[in-house]
C-alpha cells in the first residue's frame, strides 16, 4: 500500500496588547500547503486565528461588513521587558482548550510547518511550538515567516523549532524535505495559495507581486524580499481571484502587495481587466497602502469599475525634508494628484485614507499635525501610526545611534503599541494629541458625507 504523507500547517496565536484582523491571512503558509498538496501530501491546518471557529460563536465576536474584526483575547502575564506598559497583555485567537482538542483529533504528521507574523508576536509562536512538541514528540518542526526572517538568530535560539527557514520558502523548503526524506515526489511551484485549507473568513488576502522597487528607510520589504519587485503572472492572479470568489464564495479580497501600483498598465490594470472580463464581482481593499506616484486617471476609473471599496495611500508626512530622508517614495503634490484622480473616478472621502507616520527621528509634532491637516483639507481620512523601528532597517540604526533602543533589544520592544521611550522625537502626549486630531477630523468628514447623501 502506498505511503500516505501528512503535513500539519500552523498559524499561531498573536501575543500583544491589542490585535485587530484587517484582512490578515497566512498566505505564505497556504502557499506551502499548495506545494505539499501537489506532492501528494495530506495537509491539515491548525489556524489559531480562525475567527469563525464554531467554538467562538458563544463569544459574539463582532466583525464589520467586510469581514474585519477583533480576535478573542485571553489575558496572560506580561513579559518582563514590557511590564511597565499600563495595559493588559493577551493571547489573541482560539481558546487554548479548543486548540488542544484540535491537536488531539489530528492524525500524527510527518512534518509540522509553523508560520510567524510580526517580530513582537513571537511569544505566540514559541508557545504554539511548545504545545506541538507535547502533542507530537519527535516530529520535525519547521519555522518560517516574518519573525523567522527578520529575527532569525533569536528564533534559532529561543523558538524551539528544529529548523528555522528565513526568507522565501521556495529557496529552502524543497531541499530540507529532500534531506529529511520527506519529499515523496517532485512538484512544480504552486500558481497560488491553497485558500481552501482555511475556513471561510469572509475575505481572502492576495499578493500580485513580491517586494518593492523603493528603499524606504523604515520598511523591511528589502529584508524580506532581497530580489526587489517581482510581479506574478497576470493569468495566475486572475485565476486565484476567480477561485476565491467563484469557487470558495468569498466576497472580499485584500491586496497585500508592497507595491501594488508599480507598472500598473502592464500589471494591475491587466489583472482587473481580466477579472471584469470573467464577470467576477467582489470588493477589493488595499490595507497595505498604495503608492500615490502610481495613480492615474485611467487606473482610478478601472479600480472603481472593478469594485475597490477601501483605499489606503502611504503618505507618511508632508515634510519634503523627511520624505527625502526616508526614501522619497512620494510627495505632497503626488498625493494630492492621486486623491484627485480617485475622487474624479467616484471614490468618496470615506473610502480613501492616508497613512501617516509619527515618531521618525528628526520629526516634529508640528510636522505630524500639518500632515493631518493637509490630508483632511483634501477631504480624505487620516490614519496616524506610531513609528516603531524594525530590526535591520535604516531607521532601526538611527534609533540605536540616538539611544532610543538597544542594538540587542528584545523583539517585543519593536511593537508600535508601546509608548515612546524618553528622548523620542515625540512625547506620548503629543502622539495622543495627533491621534485625537485625526479621529476628530475623520468624524467631521464622515458627518459631512452623511449630510451630503
Amino acid at each position: 500500500m502506498k505511503r500516505s504523507w501528512r503535513a500539519l500547517l500552523v498559524n499561531p496565536w498573536i501575543y500583544d496588547f491589542a490585535a485587530y484582523n484587517l484582512w490578515s491571512e497566512p498566505t505564505g503558509l497556504l502557499e506551502v500547503g499548495a506545494y505539499l498538496l501537489g506532492m501528494g501530501y495530506e495537509v491539515s491546518l491548525l489556524d489559531c486565528l480562525d475567527r469563525r471557529h464554531p467554538d467562538l460563536r458563544a463569544y459574539r465576536i463582532r466583525e464589520d461588513r467586510f469581514g474585519c474584526g477583533h480576535f478573542l483575547k485571553t489575558v496572560v502575564p506580561k513579559p518582563d521587558c514590557v511590564g511597565h506598559v499600563p495595559r493588559r497583555f493577551g493571547r489573541y485567537g482560539l481558546p487554548l482548550d479548543t486548540v488542544r482538542r484540535e491537536l488531539a483529533a489530528t492524525p500524527p504528521p510527518d512534518i509540522i510547518l509553523v508560520t510567524s507574523g510580526m517580530t513582537y508576536w513571537y511569544p505566540g509562536v514559541h508557545f504554539a511550538i511548545a504545545l506541538l512538541r507535547q502533542s507530537f514528540p519527535g516530529v520535525p518542526v519547521v519555522l518560517g515567516g516574518i519573525y523567522a526572517t527578520l529575527c532569525a538568530d533569536h528564533a534559532r535560539r529561543h523558538s524551539g523549532a528544529d529548523y528555522v527557514l528565513p526568507g522565501d520558502w521556495k529557496a529552502t523548503l524543497p531541499a530540507l524535505l529532500a534531506g529529511l526524506n520527506l519529499r515523496p515526489s517532485d512538484a512544480p511551484m504552486p500558481r497560488y495559495p491553497a485558500h481552501h485549507l482555511r475556513r471561510n473568513q469572509g475575505f481572502a488576502a492576495v499578493t500580485t507581486s513580491r517586494g518593492c522597487p523603493y528603499r524606504c528607510t523604515y520598511c523591511a520589504s528589502r529584508l524580506l524580499n532581497p530580489a526587489g519587485y517581482v510581479p506574478r503572472p497576470v493569468d495566475d492572479v486572475v485565476g486565484e481571484i476567480a477561485y476565491i470568489v467563484q469557487d470558495l464564495q468569498i466576497p472580499d479580497i485584500a491586496f497585500y502587495d508592497d507595491a501594488l501600483l508599480v507598472h500598473s498598465a502592464e500589471h494591475l490594470e491587466r489583472i482587473l481587466d481580466g477579472i471584469m472580463a470573467r464577470g467576477i464581482r467582489c470588493r477589493f481593499h488595499t490595507p497595505n497602502g498604495i503608492h500615490a506616484r502610481g495613480m492615474t486617471e485611467a487606473l482610478a476609473h478601472t479600480m472603481k469599475q472593478a469594485g475597490f471599496e477601501t483605499i489606503r495611500i502611504g503618505l507618511e508626512t508632508v515634510s519634503e525634508a523627511t520624505l527625502q530622508a526616508t526614501g522619497a517614495k512620494t510627495s505632497a503634490d503626488e498625493f494630492a494628484r492621486a486623491v484627485g484622480c480617485l475622487k474624479r473616478a467616484g471614490f468618496t472621502g470615506r473610502q480613501v485614507g492616508a497613512y501617516i507616520l509619527a515618531g521618525l527621528v528628526g520629526q516634529t509634532f508640528r510636522e505630524v499635525m500639518d500632515t493631518i491637516a493637509f490630508v483632511h483639507s483634501l477631504g480624505v481620512t487620516a490614519h496616524v501610526s506610531r513609528f516603531a523601528p524594525i530590526q535591520g532597517t535604516v531607521e532601526w540604526e538611527r534609533w540605536v545611534r540616538a539611544g532610543l533602543i538597544a542594538p540587542d533589544a528584545d523583539p517585543l520592544l519593536q511593537n508600535h503599541v508601546l509608548p515612546f521611550p524618553p528622548g523620542a522625537p515625540l512625547t506620548e502626549a503629543e502622539y495622543q494629541a495627533a491621534v485625537l486630531a485625526a479621529r476628530e477630523g475623520n468624524a467631521r468628514l464622515r458627518a459631512h458625507s452623511d449630510v451630503s447623501k
